[in-house]
C-alpha cells in the first residue's frame, strides 16, 4: 500500500514537471475522492483552470486508510500543495506540524466575514486558521407532521423545549401489545449522532479552544441522563439493540415508524412523508452541531503561494457553489448558500451551531467510544459515565 501511494505521487510529480516545462504553474492536490469526469474534483479543476489558464491542477488519490496514507506521505517528505481533510483531523494535523498555518492569508485576502460564524470557528485551531471548507453540514430536527397532527400537535416552532419534545415523543409513540409500531424518537449512538443535544443545555465536552476536557459538568451529566431516560424511563426511543430492527433513525423515519429524528442538512428524499424541519429543542439556549469537510495546505508544500491560490478558490464562492452542485454538502459562504435556496431551517442551524469538537490527541476518542455505550445499554448512569470518561481521558489531553 505504501509503495502504491508513493508511485501515485511520483506519477503526479512527473506530470507536474512536464507541465512546468510547458510554462504552467502546477499545483498537486491529494484527496480520497475519485477524479471521475463530472465529479467534484473534475468540476473544480476545470473551473479553476478556466479562471487561471497559466495554472494546472494535478490530482492524486490515496486509497485505503486515507489518514495513514497522508501522514506517511508527509512524514516521508513527499508534500503535495493541497490536501483534503475531514474536519475532525484538523487539530491533530496542526498540532503535529503537518498543516500549514494560513491565518494571515485568510484574514487578509479571503472573505472570512462571509462565512457562517460557526464555520469560522471550525476552521481554526487555537485561534489560528489552518484550513478552508470543502463544504459544510449541520444537524437539524426532522418531524413527521402527520404523526404529530394525529396526536394533537401542530408543527413545533423554534424555541420549543425539552419538555415540549418529550410530550410530543410520548404521545406520538405507538405500541400494539408488547410491540412498538412507532417510536416517538430515534437517535444515533455514534458520538456525532448525539453531540448536538449538549449545546442546547449550555454544555460541551471540552472548553472553548478544545484543550481541556469538561465532560463531567452538571449540564453535560443532565443531558446524558435525559437521553438515557428517553430509552429506559420514558420508553419513547429505541436502545441500540432495538434500533437494529429499523436499521437506523433515518430509515425508520422514511418508513414511517419513527415520528422524530435528528438528521443531516440534506433534506430527506421522502415525497410520501409530510416532513418538517425545526431547530433542536432547547433546555437553556438554541444550539446544534455543525461540521465542515476541509482543504488544507500541508507544511512543506513546494509552492505555498500557488497552493493558496487553489485553496482560496476551492473554499471561496465559486468553489463552494461547485461543491453544492456536485452534491457534497452545503456552501460555507452565506451568500452562496442563500443563492442555492438552502432550506431556511438549515441555514439557521449554521448561525446558532457549535462545531463538533476537534482535539489533538485522538486517543481521547477511544475512551469516549469505549464508555458511552454503557450509557446507551443502561449499564451505567450518566454521572458514572461522565466521571469515567473524565478520569481516563483527562490525562490524555495533556499528551
Amino acid at each position: 500500500m505504501r509503495m502504491s501511494r508513493a508511485l501515485l505521487f511520483l506519477l503526479a510529480a512527473l506530470l507536474a514537471t512536464s507541465l512546468a516545462a510547458q510554462g504552467k504553474t502546477t499545483v498537486t492536490v491529494v484527496s480520497w475522492y475519485p477524479t471521475d469526469p463530472g465529479g467534484l474534483l473534475d468540476m473544480l479543476k476545470r473551473e479553476f483552470e478556466a479562471h487561471n489558464p497559466d495554472y494546472e491542477i494535478v490530482y492524486s488519490t490515496i486509497s485505503g486508510n486515507y489518514y495513514d496514507g497522508l501522514q506517511t506521505m508527509l512524514a516521508s517528505g513527499a508534500h503535495p500543495d493541497v490536501a483534503m481533510l475531514g474536519f475532525d483531523w484538523i487539530a491533530t494535523m496542526a498540532e503535529n506540524g503537518m498543516a500549514m498555518n494560513i491565518d494571515k492569508w485568510v484574514r487578509e485576502s479571503f472573505p472570512v466575514d462571509e462565512m457562517f460564524p460557526s464555520i469560522q470557528r471550525a476552521l481554526q485551531w487555537k485561534g489560528q486558521y489552518y484550513a478552508l471548507s470543502r463544504d459544510i453540514t449541520a444537524r437539524v430536527f426532522y418531524y413527521n407532521a402527520a404523526h404529530l397532527r394525529e396526536s394533537g400537535f401542530g408543527p413545533p416552532q423554534d424555541g420549543w423545549t425539552w419538555d415540549d419534545f418529550l410530550d410530543i415523543a410520548r404521545k406520538t409513540h405507538r405500541t400494539s401489545g408488547d410491540t412498538v409500531t412507532r417510536w416517538g424518537y430515534a437517535m444515533q449512538f455514534v458520538l456525532d449522532g448525539h453531540y448536538q443535544w449538549f449545546p442546547t443545555n449550555g454544555g460541551d465536552w471540552f472548553n472553548h479552544d478544545r484543550t481541556e476536557l469538561t465532560i463531567n459538568t452538571p449540564a453535560n451529566i443532565e443531558t446524558m441522563q435525559f437521553l438515557q431516560d428517553l430509552i429506559y424511563q420514558y420508553g419513547v426511543a429505541p436502545s441500540p439493540t432495538q434500533l437494529r430492527s429499523i436499521s437506523s433513525p433515518s430509515a425508520g423515519f422514511l418508513n414511517g415508524v419513527v415520528a422524530m429524528q435528528v438528521g443531516g442538512s440534506g433534506v430527506p428524499d421522502a415525497p410520501d412523508i409530510e416532513w418538517g424541519i425545526v431547530q433542536m429543542p432547547e433546555k437553556v439556549q438554541p444550539g446544534t452541531r455543525v461540521w465542515s469537510n476541509l482543504w488544507f495546505i500541508p507544511s512543506g508544500a513546494p509552492n505555498p503561494e500557488a497552493a493558496w491560490k487553489v485553496l482560496s478558490f476551492f473554499g471561496g464562492p465559486i468553489g463552494q457553489r461547485i461543491a453544492y452542485q456536485a452534491g457534497t454538502g452545503i456552501p460555507a459562504i452565506r451568500s452562496v448558500a442563500v443563492e442555492m435556496d438552502i432550506h431556511p431551517g438549515v441555514l439557521k442551524a449554521f448561525e446558532i451551531g457549535t462545531p463538533y469538537p476537534v482535539i489533538a490527541n485522538r486517543a481521547v476518542w477511544d475512551v469516549f467510544n469505549a464508555t458511552f455505550p454503557k450509557l446507551w445499554s443502561g449499564e451505567m448512569p450518566a454521572t458514572a459515565v461522565a466521571e469515567t470518561i473524565q478520569s481516563l481521558a483527562e490525562p490524555l489531553m495533556k499528551r
